[in-house]
């Protein structure tokens, strides 16, 4: 019930910091979707109830007209959809007296085409259309005179189910004078833009050349986002694989698993934007230099303002214009590798809720090769008429790129007038925040966490905030939302929550019209002019000028100017922390707190609960006065790639990797087969963690493990990586299938601890997984392929073996099966090495911030990095 109350504060006071457009959209999002769920579920219940009544007294078909005459006209496809795909599963010999019902009642082009193209409908809608080809229904005809965008549709329609000649006889029934509209709505059903200098015929348009009509052998399908899996099912037809990527999404996440058996799908895969240029390699490592390049240029531009950006801010700024281009480069390079690979005859650029001038279309614009690409061909996916008029805007923005407006730099505003102007804002900004952080008791230092909604970093920081609320008054600050989540993984600990987390909502520090925003934009365009716009960086920038100036580089220095503001508030009604704890150590928004504090004497602390070194090029030096790390083998990889000095480091560890109370391997498999997964109840069990590493490396290490396990007469308990897609999981199996291992082979969503409960040996590359096992006593393997190292060495920091073939796996696991014991002496090393998973962090970041508090070294001008981005030579990693 308190907990329950604390929650209902907190969102209170995250509600009142809002300002009044926020607070309206905030109830929008909060009751919306509730409504709209139960309004629809209402009328869906209502819908069921007449058709169910209709068909009692005369039939299925008049069920058939009941939602023809309501639900289609009203909710358009999506009704149709669920018609059509619940009589494939109950009474697929009534699908095509269905279409031809809408075919007769409905005059929704859309609607029309979608039926032509989904995979359940589509075969019946082309029986039916041969039918209306015998005899012409007059009802269709008459529509085909006097309506452009049916006629567009009976078109495409019959493209989409018949031959050319079908085709040419229902192009015969189209008038004479056609206009824009007409055209457009056939463009948007399949477009090559390397084809716009050919000769296009004024009717058919590129119908007869339609990528969708021939079968093909692997259809590349890139899209902004695959958020709604369904919307791709007309791309799913007619070739025998279908790859496809949504740029948006990082990981790869997309369910199409319903679809896998439908009409004319073959093999579906799904890949993401680091599925081919991997962390590691190369290729992503320019992209980190270049971008890194551009944001430093940036930098120096910005300095030239005085007063404006609050010493030690920079450094933080340059990281967030270095990240936000990234991730954009990488889109864009990712494209372009896609076009590189051969093996895809057909490649389908669908547009889905976008506009042209979206982030989508823009990147695209960018990418070499696209337009010149034979095998190209641009569609919509748009379920609207008005969307899909605008179509051809795609095309032309995509060959013409963006266009920067050139200014007269005398027009800019002057560099002197800025910074008041934002200075008042912060100011005004800054006002809700509290005097004091965080509450008094005598005697004891007050405690600051800083921290970001990170995902990967709630739980941990919940535990370092549980412990050290336990002996400290502490207090917590949220850069952005998912306060509340932090707040119950608190509470989940059992921890007393007194302190609730406060909010700096970045979203309130963008204002629309400054000067700064004017100056900045100016600048930026000149800085693409020089560099020319077929420059990458320089196509980027432009492409998101106002983004980049306002909601960017000015929300980033708002921010900080915002912190200056509170910190000498709290200075002046003596309020500030005695020390500052970072739990999100590269957030740009945590590390300003972290140059704040310095200016204002406070010492600062970043905590890593990751293994983290500076292999990975897209990690951040370490700012903080003081850093703990989760061993102490990471304390010399701190000194040597993130700046921070060995006697500003401890070991601390991470609430994330603590020793338990393991239970025997029976019992974990008995829970397993009580939860219903198929499970053999014996020994010789081992697990394999794996990683979303280069596929044909994670391959090959898969292969060893099969096949070793085949040796042995191991079963193999595969656990995915959350970031491995549908599509990767499958290839595991497909690999267990080739070598006759697929009984042997059982793959687990579970969690991780039960599976390694359940083995007798753990085999992973370098997932945290291997530190896991080791503290619960289970002998663990760290298995290669050939020459290739992991960027992370942990078979290092738990005395375990790193094997590089099958020879050696099998050997490896055949001794820690035959004498468990001998596992022993190497988990009693490891441990007495690093007694922090056993103990956990709460007693030694406790001491830690004593010290601190006790005797503060801020770190001088010298030591602390002028710049956040790792020094190269940048490692690369064929994983």
């Amino acid at each position: 019930m308190f907990g329950f109350l604390k929650r209902l504060r907190l969102k209170g006071q995250r509600f009142l910091q809002m300002n009044p457009i926020q607070r309206r959209e905030a109830l929008k999002r909060r009751l919306g979707p509730g409504v709209v769920r139960n309004v629809r579920a209402l009328k869906a219940r209502q819908l069921r109830m007449r058709m169910a009544s209709a068909e009692r007294l005369a039939g299925i078909e008049a069920s058939h007209k009941v939602l023809w005459k309501g639900p289609a006209k009203k909710q358009g496809w999506a009704a149709v959809k669920a018609r059509i795909e619940q009589l494939a599963e109950t009474l697929p010999e009534q699908m095509e007296n269905f279409v031809e019902t809408g075919l007769r009642m409905d005059d929704n082009p859309l609607i029309l085409i979608n039926m032509a193209q989904h995979p359940l409908s589509a075969s019946a809608m082309a029986r039916i259309l041969a039918k209306e080809r015998t005899a012409l229904w007059p009802e269709i005809d008459t529509r085909m005179k006097t309506r452009g965008d049916y006629a567009a549709a009976f078109l495409v329609a019959t493209a989409m189910t018949a031959d050319n000649a079908a085709l040419d006889q229902a192009r015969a029934r189209i008038p004479d004078i056609i206009g824009d509209p007409f055209s457009q709505i056939i463009d948007s059903y399949g477009q090559r833009p390397a084809d716009r200098s050919r000769h296009v015929e004024p009717v058919l348009r590129g119908l007869k050349r339609n990528g969708l009509r021939q079968p093909k052998r692997h259809r590349l399908v890139i899209a902004n986002t695959l958020s709604d899996p369904a919307a791709f099912l007309p791309l799913l037809r007619g070739a025998e694989c279908v790859t496809l990527i949504g740029l948006k999404d990082t990981f790869g996440k997309a369910e199409f698993a319903p679809y896998r058996d439908y009409p004319g799908v073959g093999e579906i895969m799904v890949e993401h934007i680091r599925t081919r240029i991997t962390r590691f390699c190369q290729n992503y490592i320019d992209i980190n230099v270049q971008v890194r390049n551009a944001a430093q240029d940036i930098a120096q531009m910005i300095s030239r303002i005085p007063d404006l950006v609050p010493e030690g801010d920079m450094s933080s700024i340059e990281l967030a214009i270095a990240d936000h281009l990234f991730f954009r480069m990488l889109r864009l390079r990712a494209t372009e590798e896609l076009l590189k690979d051969p093996d895809f005859d057909h490649i389908v650029v669908a547009f889905t809720g976008v506009s042209a001038a979206s982030e989508f279309v823009m990147t695209l614009a960018g990418v070499k090769g696209l337009t010149s690409d034979p095998r190209v061909e641009f569609m919509s996916l748009d379920h609207s008429i008005s969307k899909r008029l605008d179509f051809h805007n795609f095309l032309t923005t995509i060959l013409n790129g963006p266009r920067i407006r050139q200014q007269a730099m005398a027009w800019l505003p002057k560099e002197l007038d800025i910074p008041d102007q934002l200075r008042r804002n912060a100011a005004v900004m800054a006002s809700p925040l509290p005097d004091r952080a965080v509450g008094r008791v005598p005697k004891l230092p007050s405690v600051l966490v800083a921290t970001t909604a990170n995902p990967a970093y709630i739980s941990a920081t919940a535990g370092y905030a549980a412990a050290l609320q336990e002996e400290f008054p502490t207090g917590i600050v949220v850069s952005g939302g998912g306060g509340e989540h932090i707040h119950k993984e608190i509470e989940n600990t059992g921890a007393p929550a007194n302190e609730l987390p406060f909010h700096l909502l970045r979203t309130q520090y963008i204002l629309e019209k400054t000067a700064f925003k004017r100056w900045m934009s100016g600048q930026l365009a000149q800085y693409c002019l020089r560099r020319r716009l077929n420059d990458t960086i320089a196509h980027l920038i432009a492409s998101g000028l106002e983004y980049i100036s306002k909601n960017l580089i000015q929300s980033q220095i708002l921010y900080g100017l915002v912190l200056d503001e509170w910190f000498d508030r709290m200075a002046r009604e003596r309020g500030l922390p005695d020390v500052i704890v970072l739990t999100t150590c590269r957030s740009p928004s945590t590390l300003q707190i972290a140059s704040t504090a310095r200016r204002y004497k406070v010492p600062t602390l970043s905590v890593e609960a990751h293994a983290l070194n500076a292999n990975y090029s897209r990690y951040a030096k370490v700012s903080s006065d003081y850093y703990g790390v989760i061993s102490e083998q990471f304390r010399t990889d701190a000194e040597n790639g993130f700046g921070i000095s060995r006697d500003r480091t401890r070991v601390i560890g991470t609430p994330r990797i603590i020793m338990r109370q393991i239970r025997p391997a029976a019992d974990a498999r008995a829970e397993l087969a009580a939860d219903g997964e198929v499970f053999p109840l014996r020994s010789g069990v081992i697990s394999f963690f794996s990683q979303p590493s280069e596929w044909g490396h994670v391959s090959n290490v898969w292969r060893m493990i099969l096949l070793s396990a085949q040796e042995l007469g191991a079963t193999v308990l595969l656990k995915p990586h959350p970031e491995e897609t549908e599509t990767r999981r499958e290839q595991y199996m497909s690999i267990a299938r080739q070598i006759g291992a697929e009984k042997n082979v059982h793959m687990f969503t579970s969690s991780p601890d039960l599976l390694i409960e359940a083995s007798d040996v753990v085999l992973t590359g370098y997932s945290t997984a291997a530190v896991d096992a080791a503290i619960a006593g289970r002998p663990v393997i760290c298995v290669t392929y050939g020459d290739v190292d992991y960027p992370l060495a942990q078979h290092e920091l738990i005395h375990a073996p790193l094997v590089r073939s099958q020879t050696e796996l099998c050997e490896e696991i055949r001794k820690r099966l035959s004498d468990p014991a001998a596992n022993e002496e190497a988990q009693a090393a490891f441990l007495a090495a690093e007694p922090q998973f056993v103990e956990g962090p709460a007693e030694r970041l406790c001491q830690f911030v004593r010290d601190i508090a006790r005797e503060p070294s801020l770190r001088g001008p010298l030591e602390v990095p002028s710049h956040l981005f790792l020094d190269p030579p940048y490692p690369t990693f064929s994983v």
